[in-house]
């Protein structure tokens, strides 16, 4: 309960002053009931419909990105947005924090993010060849270290790819401060899990 109000106060969902929350709060339940019963109204949501699903369409409708066209192609974007919804889902019981935190969690990574790729990528391989050199040179010799998940690992932070109650102690770390390195570390310990451990660093 702590960690989401922190988090809706560091991603601007809430005010610092705690004085004003509530007020705020129901301006926000508002605006979400608002999208939600225009979804119902032109019949692309009902009660049936996945949570994610209905999160997904609102976030369109807000930013005029909704299509009804079946030959709607995702882009990058909304591929983040569903892979963040999926988890944030399992993280907060509440709909209208998870659709507001899915939202403004989306924003702060594309607009952190967005052109950090290759950077995170550049970084996992130094932190790798420290660990194991011997390891980035077999993956480069058989050209698979540019086939690695970094959308996964980087540009979707891990959602889908850990369990939320580890990706919570990452977020924890990704939202507050212009530090990717929790990201990169992350990514490291992965491999150690699934790799092992370099005999040297033992």
């Amino acid at each position: 309960m702590y960690r989401i109000l922190v988090w809706k106060v560091l991603l601007g969902i809430l005010p610092p002053h705690q004085e004003t929350h509530p007020e705020v709060m129901v301006y926000r339940r508002e605006q979400y009931n608002d999208v939600y019963h225009a979804l119902e109204v032109i019949r692309l949501i009902n009660e049936s419909t996945p949570k994610t699903d209905v999160f997904f369409y609102m976030y369109q409708l807000e930013t005029g990105k909704l299509s009804r066209s079946q030959k709607y192609t995702m882009d990058a974007e909304d591929e983040l947005f569903l892979a963040i919804a999926g988890t944030m889902e399992e993280m907060v019981d509440d709909d209208v924090d998870c659709y507001w935190l899915i939202k403004s969690f989306v924003h702060h990574l594309d607009t952190r993010f967005r052109d950090s790729q290759q950077q995170l990528q550049k970084g996992f391989e130094h932190y790798l060849n420290i660990e194991d050199g011997r390891l980035v040179s077999h993956l480069k010799a058989c050209s698979a270290l540019e086939k690695l998940p970094y959308d996964l690992w980087f540009r979707k932070c891990f959602a889908g790819c850990l369990p939320p109650s580890t990706l919570q102690r990452i977020w924890d770390k990704l939202i507050p401060e212009d530090n990717t390195d929790p990201i990169v570390n992350k990514a490291i310990d992965l491999w150690h899990k699934h790799c092992g451990i370099p005999a040297h660093s033992l």
